[in-house]
């Protein structure tokens, strides 16, 4: 359960977009753009299989109308591009920027609600709470506050699905 809020703030920090193969002029451009000195994670289905399989941090990663080019561990691989599945890479311009503000955007609502519930708590406790109505305001404003950090140790990503016309 620890986890969940990680995975939404990875979630919050990604674009999703589907594009259909064979990839236009246009797409290869701009995706080769994106993706210039970057780790990419893709995946493919490969010839003799009905199972997608997936490779992390490949390289050098160039799409061209009649082959995928990468380098995977040092090692220069090619695939056909209708094999190709997906692309997960760190998105181009700032990303950590853009996953810092995307993340405070998340943290703002545990911050907020975390006062607002110290002030509902102090204004309802009529003299006889100690300092436990400061607990939530210190526990959402801790989020608020962790929420940026990670967001920028993450970064925005993209990821582009492939969809195949046959």
């Amino acid at each position: 359960m620890r986890a969940a809020p990680l995975l939404f703030l990875l979630w919050a920090c990604t674009t999703t977009r589907h594009i259909s193969q064979p990839l236009t002029a246009r797409d290869l451009r701009e995706l080769n753009e994106a993706m210039r000195n970057r780790e990419v994670d893709l995946s493919y289905l490969p010839e003799t299989s009905s199972v997608y399989e997936g490779i992390e941090g490949a390289v050098q990663v160039h799409l061209a109308p009649d082959r995928v080019r990468f380098v995977e561990d040092g090692k220069p691989r090619e695939l056909p591009p209708l094999a190709l599945h997906s692309l997960f890479y760190l998105s181009p311009g700032s990303p950590r920027l853009r996953g810092a503000l995307e993340g405070a955007a998340v943290g703002a609502g545990p911050a907020v609600a975390g006062v607002a519930i110290a002030l509902i708590i102090k204004f309802n406790c009529k003299g006889s709470c100690t300092t436990e109505e400061g607990i939530p305001a210190i526990i959402g404003l801790g989020l608020g506050a962790v929420a940026p950090i990670v967001g920028a140790l993450i970064g925005h990503h993209d990821e582009v699905f492939l969809r195949s016309i046959r």
